[in-house]
C-alpha cells in the first residue's frame, strides 16, 4: 500500500475549483486571473507532489493560501522543497505507519478485540493513530493497514 495519492481528475477539480476559488474569492480575485497569482509552474508543481502522494492532504487549504500570497523568488523545485522542510506538510512513509499500527495493536488489545466484532468501532484505533503520528498519517491508508491487520472487510 503506497501513500494516498491525488489520482483522479474529481481531485484536482476539487482543489482548483474548491479550495482556489474560495480563497479567491475572499481575496476578491477574480479566478480568471489564475495565473497572476499562482503562476502555472508552481501549480503544476504543486498537483505532482499531490499525485505523488508526497504532500500531506491535510493541509491543502494552507499551501494553496501559500502560494496565493508568497512572493515567486524560488524555482517550483527549490519553493517545495522550502516548505516541504516544515513536518507539517510531510506525509511520514508507511513503513512507519505499519510501526504505529503494531503499537496501537499491541497496546489496545481490548479495543482491537471491539474493531474485530465490530468493524464500526474502528474509529476509537484511527484516532489513536492520529495521535501516534501527531496527525502526519494519512488516515485513509492507515485504515487500510489497520483493516488488513484485522482482517476486517
Amino acid at each position: 500500500i503506497s501513500a494516498a495519492k491525488i489520482d483522479n481528475s474529481d481531485d484536482i477539480i476539487k482543489i482548483l475549483l474548491g479550495y482556489v476559488s474560495e480563497r479567491f474569492n475572499e481575496l476578491g480575485y477574480n479566478l480568471n486571473d489564475i495565473n497572476k497569482h499562482i503562476p502555472a509552474q508552481y501549480m503544476n508543481k504543486y498537483l505532482s507532489l499531490l499525485s505523488e502522494g508526497k504532500v500531506n492532504k491535510k493541509h491543502q487549504k494552507d499551501i494553496i493560501n501559500y502560494l496565493i500570497t508568497t512572493q515567486f523568488e524560488h524555482s517550483p523545485d527549490e519553493l517545495f522543497d522550502l516548505l516541504l522542510s516544515d513536518p507539517k506538510y510531510q506525509v511520514i512513509d508507511n513503513s512507519i505507519v505499519m510501526e504505529i499500527i503494531d503499537k496501537i495493536i499491541r497496546e489496545n488489545e481490548k479495543a482491537v478485540e471491539d474493531a474485530k466484532t465490530n468493524p464500526k468501532k474502528i474509529g476509537f484505533l484511527i484516532g489513536k493513530i492520529k495521535s501516534e503520528s501527531n496527525g502526519q498519517a494519512d488516515l485513509k491508508v492507515a485504515t487500510e493497514i489497520l483493516k488488513e491487520k484485522l482482517n476486517i472487510n
